[in-house]
């Protein structure tokens, strides 16, 4: 599940979704920047290392998934998720957009090695 969510529509969407987020524990705030002819970047704050780039918006839930599954595939459990508005003022994500990715263990793919 991924949902794509407007930089003028945040507060909103947090407000009206707080009762899935608590059933959805292991949805990911993910931050994506892109420039004009550039591919799209992709980083979970949640998950240190774990960042990732995509020509098409659509690929990027993939990409993620194999970020992760590359830096935990120990079987190190993953941190909860934090809300996005915990990194809403900080410098680094701003001029972009955020997503909210499913990264639980069943939707983890193993990287091509």
């Amino acid at each position: 599940m991924t949902w794509i969510i407007s930089e003028n529509r945040v507060d909103t969407f947090i407000n009206a979704c707080i009762s899935t987020l608590m059933n959805c524990p292991h949805l990911y705030p993910v931050y994506i920047h892109h420039q004009q002819d550039c591919a799209y970047g992709a980083i979970v704050p949640d998950l240190p290392g774990v960042h990732s780039a995509a020509d098409e918006l659509t690929q990027l839930p993939q990409k993620i998934r194999e970020a992760t599954a590359l830096m935990y595939d120990d079987g190190t459990t993953l941190p909860p998720p934090s809300l996005i508005t915990a990194y809403l003022a900080e410098p680094q994500y701003q001029n972009g957009f955020w997503m909210l990715f499913d990264i639980s263990p069943a939707t983890r793919s193993s990287p091509a090695r």
